[in-house]
């Protein structure tokens, strides 16, 4: 009796002592299957009854998107060489070990145990320490086999074949900006933008075998053996035999029985070191590893056996297979296969508008960029002329949710679309792709293959009951597209096989062309400089380097040999345009196309004006040479008298041309003198040029001096020199008798006696003094200002700020805080009194001197920058920001972009606090890149757009390929405010896992936070119960009175806000206070404000 109770005891010990994470039990233990396997493997592996001959052998150059049309991928595919597929692998000697150096060492991924057929979970870390084990040491069997490596570092090393990537639907139909989107490297479904499946790495050891199966989905499968070698057993995807494949599956026996010997046909192919295969949809096979063995491959759906996918996933569904081990997002993969090919076949689009704004945001090119790469489309007028239609742009989904992409809107209904012609649609490579011409061209024609199978999906899609159809939230009034699905299709029954087999895609996305951000170590192409140009120019537009969004050369403007006004600079980002050359070069494509002419007319035009031209110049060289030969013809005929005089009358011509071109010379010289020596003269009396302080004498050595005679200058007109001199020191000479001018002009006067002030400039013990004219000067009249009667120092100084610039320019000086003469004090004076200023005065303080100009730039003076509510930022702001690096800068309620605040804060790395409140999460979102500082403080109250889903990508670990370091780039934040977005407890939950600094969290207005919230953010363990010292919480109507005994458990509280919380009441708030008091004195406002008093 005491059995049946210590069994159960010893197996829950057993598995609570399993660590390991395990994959869904079907019903079946592991000690039920464990080596039940019954029929001999070896006997398997040397049989020849497996002897079907289904596997064709090809060339890499042959394997064109065009003979995918011709034959559907029906037959399984093996190039023994990788030349003219197009694939990319790494060396040969990459090893185990290397895919841990490139997808990291902390990575997880499902290993198989080949005795059971069941999975485990291992590090990269553990699985290299397995597979690097000997093989007589090794206790058991494991197999990768779903290691998917997209959006890590090794994705940039390894390339599937072209063809490939021109089939796939995850290239060519899903939307581009949810790839895009997806940061986290691992198969997470949670965490998931797109089927990502694209690239795998499959990693074996010697005797791993991997039972019959067919690819999830129906996916075909490229397969690239780069180390080792694999044996495939074969099986076609014939009806029956897809019945005796569900059979056995359903069973259970699949140990008992080798699914080959069931079969009417089945083909033992081995794969060596080097080959590439290709399995089509539908096909049956099992795999057996003969050395350990490292390969690539990877799994895509297309167009050209849509039948077989579909009845593939009809088995997977009737089998019960997991759907964790399925094809993600298959039926809203489905739905966007119809709307693209309605898009491209009618350009009748079936989004929402609100997607195409979203996928607008999402964008990181500018309007101007989706227009030059084709990427937007032109609503349709039949009245208008094709210039005059506007220009929308098209989107195609929403973000993926935990509900598999799906969301609580619809839009309205779909608009009539046109896709504008693009010389860059479709992307160069394999296959030898073009721009796909306009229905108003040409017919589009369909392959047999593609119009079987988009029959074949209709029929599905309306089968299938309103609960399973998985609609995207992007495609609105799906009734009304499968009904215009139909009519493409009965449009299309009788389309020609022939010109079907273009060789062309026709769903395909255009080529798209980031604008990127110039590096500090770029160079003027023609130049060679960095910073500024052969001419010294670096201040302006002109010698600033400029890249061109169209043609990429960074070029200064200032060395172009044209016309640079007819540039377009960019308003978006700094140093940014479109040169002279390409805007030339579209007007002439547009002047082409109003005459009805195509750019290859315009080579054709181009050629014919190089060929008159050169013959022009032919003909003018000829009549030179037949001038010349004919004048020395005449030559020859004089006689020699006649020769010499024609040679001595030629002297003479140009001996007197010579001697007239000499006087001219000389007297535009004199003039030129002339008129520089009166201008000299007129700048003696000039009021702005500066004075030399002379000597001044006594009034009655003026009158004893010699009195100069009017008129002694040397033109007669204006008085010379030394009179003006005399003026100009018996103006400066104090002359009692002015201020009595009815007085007699021999009365004596007593001279004044001289104040202490006046002693000391005459000792020249003040500063250098610059003298002006007075006013009064100028209009002939009495001046007021008098210096005393004394003379000053023998040797005065002129002071010149243009000459002092001037001593400047030819001896710098080793340090810029020295300053010009001109200032009284030292820079650092200057600077304690700068710190009084606000930024508007200083700006206006940048404008007296060069030396302020550049003392104001003083980062220590812009600390704190304030662009609030400022409705355009201007490169020219965008740089002088980062010019002064500020600690804090606030952007709130301002028009910024992604682009621009992504620049921003690639160049300032200290920044420390960010105001974003009142901003679109389309700018918002540039702060998810591993870029971003480490902030204090972050402000998002407001922010448009942002919710739980932005939330994960701004909080998470941002993706960057093999890096070590996983925290948050917000794991410093200790402010943080969140006022009046649309969040929930998701939100929280992350806040509470990345930021363990936090103590000041605003919450203020947010609609969906209740009481389980503060639990959540008081729970123990959490990071906020210890940190938070400050939680505003106003205008939170879900909260109730429940929620103040979460509060009780905050440690450090300080203040908590309970404003205009409808179902708070004040008793709650007053028994709180005096709970909270135990601990300290705190008080409570009438607006529900719990303070502690310091």
């Amino acid at each position: 009796m005491m059995e049946p109770e210590v069994e159960p005891e010893c197996r829950s010990r057993r598995l609570r002592a399993v660590t390991r994470r395990r994959y869904e039990d079907d019903g079946i233990s592991d000690d039920e299957i464990e080596g039940k396997r019954t029929f001999d493997l070896d006997e398997k592996l040397e049989s020849v009854t497996f002897n079907a001959t289904f596997v064709r052998f090809m060339e890499g150059k042959d394997f064109t998107f065009q003979y995918v049309q011709r034959d559907g991928l029906r037959s399984p595919l093996i190039f023994k060489k990788k030349d003219g597929l197009g694939i990319k692998m790494p060396d040969p000697d990459f090893s185990v070990n290397d895919v841990k150096m490139f997808v990291g060492s902390r990575r997880m991924v499902d290993v198989m145990d080949v005795n059971t057929q069941r999975g485990i979970e291992m590090t990269m870390a553990q699985w290299v320490k397995y597979y690097e084990t000997p093989a007589a040491e090794r206790e058991k069997l494991y197999n990768v086999i779903s290691l998917e490596f997209s959006h890590t570092r090794l994705e940039n090393i390894v390339q599937r074949p072209a063809t490939v990537d021109l089939v796939d639907w995850v290239d060519n139909i899903w939307p581009r900006h949810l790839k895009e989107r997806q940061t986290e490297a691992t198969n997470a479904i949670i965490e998931m933008k797109y089927p990502k499946v694209r690239k795998y790495c499959l990693m074996s050891v010697r005797g791993c075998y991997t039972d019959f199966h067919i690819d999830f989905g129906g996916t075909s499968v490229w397969y690239h053996i780069h180390r080792g070698g694999k044996i495939f057993w074969l099986i076609p995807p014939t009806p029956l035999n897809l019945e005796i494949y569900e059979s056995w599956v359903l069973s259970g026996k699949q140990g008992d029985i080798f699914l080959g010997d069931k079969v009417e046909k089945c083909q033992r192919i081995e794969l060596k070191q080097g080959y590439t295969f290709l399995i089509p949809s539908g096909w049956i096979h099992a795999v057996y590893t003969p050395e350990d063995t490292l390969v690539f491959g990877g799994n895509f759906l297309h167009s050209f056996n849509i039948p077989t996918q579909l009845r593939i996933h009809s088995i997977e569904d009737r089998t019960r297979v997991p759907s964790k081990f399925r094809y993600p997002f298959y039926f809203e993969m489905c739905w966007y296969v119809i709307e693209r090919y309605v898009f491209f076949l009618t350009k009748s689009s079936h989004l929402t508008k609100q997607f195409q704004r979203e996928s607008q945001l999402i964008d990181e090119g500018t309007e101007s960029d989706n227009t030059e790469n084709g990427d937007d489309v032109k609503e349709e007028d039949d009245t208008d002329d094709a210039s005059d239609k506007e220009r929308i742009h098209q989107s195609d989904v929403m973000p993926a949710d935990r509900n598999g992409l799906l969301s609580d809107f619809r839009g309205s209904a779909g608009c009539s679309l046109k896709r504008s012609p693009s010389s860059e649609s479709l992307d160069s490579g394999a296959g030898s792709v073009g721009s796909q011409d306009s229905p108003a061209d040409h017919w589009i024609h369909l392959t047999h293959f593609e119009h079987v199978g988009l029959q074949s999906l209709l029929d599905k899609l309306q089968s299938l009951p309103d609960h399973k159809k998985c609609v995207p939230s992007g495609v609105q009034h799906p009734d009304a597209l499968l009904s215009e699905m139909q009519k493409v299709l009965e449009d299309h029954m009788n389309d020609d096989p022939k010109l079907a087999c273009s060789g062309f895609p026709i769903v395909r996305w255009p080529k798209r062309r980031d604008k990127p951000i110039l590096p500090h170590t770029a160079l003027c192409m023609i130049c060679e400089e960095v910073g500024q140009n052969a001419e010294g120019e670096s201040n302006s537009v002109r010698g600033a380097l400029m890249e061109c969004s169209a043609c990429s050369e960074i070029v200064h403007p200032a060395c172009l040999k044209m016309n640079i006004s007819m540039g377009i600079i960019s308003k978006e980002l700094p140093n940014c345009w479109e040169c002279p050359k390409c805007v030339r070069q579209e007007r002439n494509k547009l002047a082409l196309m109003k005459k009805g002419l195509s750019p290859k007319d315009s080579g054709e035009i181009a050629r014919r004006r190089y060929l008159a031209e050169l013959l022009r110049k032919r003909e003018e060289q000829t009549r030179r040479v037949q001038a010349i030969e004919a004048a020395r013809r005449r030559l020859e005929i004089l006689t020699k008298r006649k020769k010499f005089d024609y040679l001595l009358l030629r002297k003479k011509r140009l001996a007197a041309a010579e001697h007239n071109a000499r006087k001219k010379i000389k007297f535009e010289r004199e003039q030129i003198l002339l008129r520089t020596k009166r201008k000299a003269e007129d700048s003696l009396e000039s009021p702005i040029r500066p004075k030399i302080l002379r000597p001044l004498r006594n009034r009655e050595d003026l009158a004893l001096a010699p009195h100069p005679r009017p008129g002694s200058s040397k033109d007669g007109l204006r008085p010379g020199r030394s009179e003006r001199f005399h003026r100009r020191q018996l103006r400066r000479c104090p002359d009692p008798s002015r201020a009595k001018p009815a007085s007699g002009s021999g009365t004596s006067h007593h001279p004044r006696q001289l104040s202490e002030i006046e002693k000391a400039k005459i000792r020249g013990s003040l500063l250098t003094v610059r003298l002006h004219r007075s006013p009064g000067d100028f209009n002939g009249a009495t001046a007021h200002h008098r210096l005393p009667n004394a003379s000053l120092r023998q040797t005065p100084r002129v002071v010149s700020w243009q000459s002092e610039c001037q001593c400047q320019r030819d001896n710098p000086s080793p340090s810029s805080d020295t300053p010009p003469e001109d200032h009284m004090m030292q820079r650092h004076l200057w600077m304690s009194v700068f710190r009084y200023l606000t930024q508007k005065e200083l700006c206006v303080c940048m404008r007296v001197c060069k030396a302020w100009s550049k003392w104001c730039c003083d980062k220590r003076l812009w600390t704190k920058i304030n662009l609030s509510r400022c409705k355009s930022i201007t490169p020219t702001a965008l740089g002088s920001i980062s010019k002064r690096l500020p600690v804090s800068l606030d952007l709130s309620w301002s028009n910024i972009s992604r682009k621009q605040l992504t620049w921003l804060i690639n160049r300032l790395p200290g920044l420390k606090d960010l105001f974003l409140s009142g901003c679109s999460w389309s700018a918002i979102s540039a702060l998810s890149t591993s870029s971003c500082p480490l902030l204090r403080t972050l402000d998002l109250r407001w922010a448009e757009g942002l919710r739980d889903t932005q939330m994960r990508d701004l909080l998470c670990t941002p993706d960057k390929p093999g890096q070590l370091d996983n925290r948050s780039k917000l794991r410093n934040v200790t402010d943080f405010r969140l006022a009046g977005l649309d969040i929930s407890d998701i939100t929280l939950r992350l806040i509470i896992r990345h930021m363990p600094l936090l103590s000041r969290l605003d919450l203020s207005h947010c609609s969906h936070l209740s009481d389980h919230s503060l639990n959540l953010l008081t729970a123990v363990g959490s990071s906020t119960r210890n940190s938070l010292s400050e939680l505003q919480l106003e205008g939170c109507n879900k909260l109730t009175d429940q929620c103040l005994n979460y509060l009780k458990r905050i440690g450090n509280i300080s203040c908590i806000n309970l404003h205009n919380c409808k179902q708070i009441s004040t008793g709650a708030c007053e028994l709180l206070l005096s709970e909270l008091s135990v601990n300290g004195l705190f008080c409570l406002s009438e607006e529900r404000q719990i303070r502690k008093i310091s």
